[in-house]
């Protein structure tokens, strides 16, 4: 029986954004894995939706306008979601990073249509980043129409910091890391070599300088406290730098060798307290990545001291194991760690496959119909992401003693068409590298099928099992749209 093939297809994958004018960067290097002939490219991507106006006027407390604020559309939603969706690649960044010019003024211009569960639909939320150089940055959840968003900053405290080394040598190339939502965005170089914000809230945050090096033995202070207070400016200085511990690790012994396009995510909280959105008392998070060498070792250089370290290491066909098995997430292991280096083993267990068969309801294969999954990792204290992605906290550190403006934002180490693929002919994906014991949500799309039907809640969910042998047969029913 011939196959059903509709015509168009789509692609919506993550952005990066970095610099006055936001563009964007694609790391899509291989994971040791070849990608389907059915699969998505980036060139393959859907024309650029129609956008919607959505303006903003900033004001101070004494509604006087702020100019040169920075804005950036971060996420979408529909109404009827409530979960966040990125904005689709190919939409024109300088839409979605916008500043306020001499009245206050800016506008974004936002797709009018948000990708989500197997449809587009209608866009009316967006989550945006407001930060300027004398003002606290400010997360906002604005609605996409019409409607003139008037928004009051609130003025920062001032906060300045200076570093040395052991040996009491002014170090005049570090950065700061602060904990919290409404950290400073901005800084300012001061003419002593240290660094200034004007933006900090009010209240007392966990607190880093960092010195990156070329070696990879970053320095790192002791973790401390920053009290901001209003009305009053604050200098902390000579705060002595020096290299942190160095992280040794292993995968075990059940990974057959030579490992296969590996890396191990490490997140150091050398203080915990609260998640890391916790408008109190939040956790300072340090974040990196490193590959792992054929023969299953890994270094991490330099960490922070003290505190807990969560490492998760995936290569092709393994996964770490997730030390709380009751999570719905993989979430790797958490070290405590103290003033000395740390050598760790890492239990890795198998990663499963799955053939999701896509078809119509007597029996036909429909071919160019998208499958996407997201397999989740967890960061400690912090949020999800898809699995294999990572950030490294260094890179927003050597942005600070640059004009350059950015924001973090995840990068993935392994083609973006290993979680999206289109059918084949033959109706038939083949997904890899899929967590076990755990369900995985099916998006479902194409402008001419649906996945309706009354089974339709089970065929959304994709689930891989020990007992499955770590390979699976799913069947999804589409039906023509209309």
């Amino acid at each position: 029986m011939p196959p059903l093939i509709p015509r168009n297809r789509i692609a919506v994958i993550r952005l990066r954004l970095s610099g006055l004018v936001c563009f964007t960067t694609f790391l899509v290097g291989s994971w040791g894995l070849s990608e389907a002939s059915a699969a998505f490219t980036d060139s393959e991507l859907r024309a650029e939706p129609a956008v919607v106006e959505t303006r903003f006027v900033l004001e101070n407390e004494n509604t006087s306008p702020i100019s040169d604020a920075y804005i950036v559309a971060l996420q979408t939603r529909p109404r009827e979601a409530s979960q966040w969706y990125d904005l689709p690649v190919e939409f024109d960044q300088s839409k979605i990073c916008v500043r306020t010019d001499a009245l206050g003024k800016a506008t974004l211009f936002l797709p009018s249509e948000t990708f989500c569960s197997s449809s587009y639909k209608e866009t009316a939320f967006a989550r945006v980043q407001i930060s300027h150089p004398e003002y606290q940055t400010s997360l906002q959840i604005t609605s996409v129409d019409s409607t003139v968003n008037r928004v009051t900053l609130t003025r920062g405290c001032t906060v300045g910091y200076s570093a040395v080394d052991e040996a009491g040598q002014t170090i005049r190339d570090f950065g700061v890391r602060m904990a919290g939502k409404s950290a400073p965005q901005h800084w300012l170089p001061l003419p002593d070599g240290g660094l200034e914000a004007q933006s900090i809230p009010v209240g007392s945050w966990q607190t880093m300088l960092i010195q990156p090096e070329a070696t990879g033995r970053t320095r790192f202070s002791d973790l401390f406290i920053t009290p901001a207070l209003p009305n009053r400016s604050l200098l902390l200085r000579n705060l002595t730098l020096k290299p942190g511990i160095e992280v040794r690790g292993l995968l075990s012994a059940n990974v057959p060798r030579p490992i296969i396009a590996g890396q191990v995510l490490a997140v150091s909280l050398p203080r915990p307290a609260e998640s890391v959105w916790d408008g109190d008392r939040p956790s300072l998070q340090w974040i990196d990545r490193v590959s792992i060498n054929e023969d299953g070792t890994f270094l991490f250089p330099s960490m922070p001291r003290g505190g807990q370290l969560q490492l998760i290491a995936i290569c092709e066909g393994w996964i770490s194991a997730t030390q709380d098995k009751n999570l719905p997430y993989v979430a790797g292991k958490v070290f405590a760690v103290d003033l000395d280096d740390l050598k760790v083993e890492l239990e890795m267990q198998p990663l499963g496959t799955a053939t999701v068969m896509v078809e119509t309801e007597d029996g036909r294969p429909v071919a160019n119909v998208q499958l996407s999954l997201s397999p989740q990792q967890l960061l400690w204290r912090g949020n999800t992401m898809l699995l294999g992605g990572y950030v490294r906290s260094v890179d927003s550190i050597l942005s600070q003693r640059s004009s350059t403006y950015s924001i973090e934002r995840p990068e993935l180490a392994f083609p973006r068409s290993l979680y999206r693929q289109q059918s084949g002919f033959d109706g038939i994906v083949r997904f890899t590298n899929l967590p076990i014991d755990r369900s995985h949500f099916i998006d479902v799309y194409h402008h001419e099928f649906e996945h309706t039907g009354p089974e339709l809640d089970r065929q959304r969910w994709l689930r891989i099992s020990s007992s499955d042998s770590n390979d699976v047969v799913h069947r999804v029913v589409v039906t023509p749209r209309g």
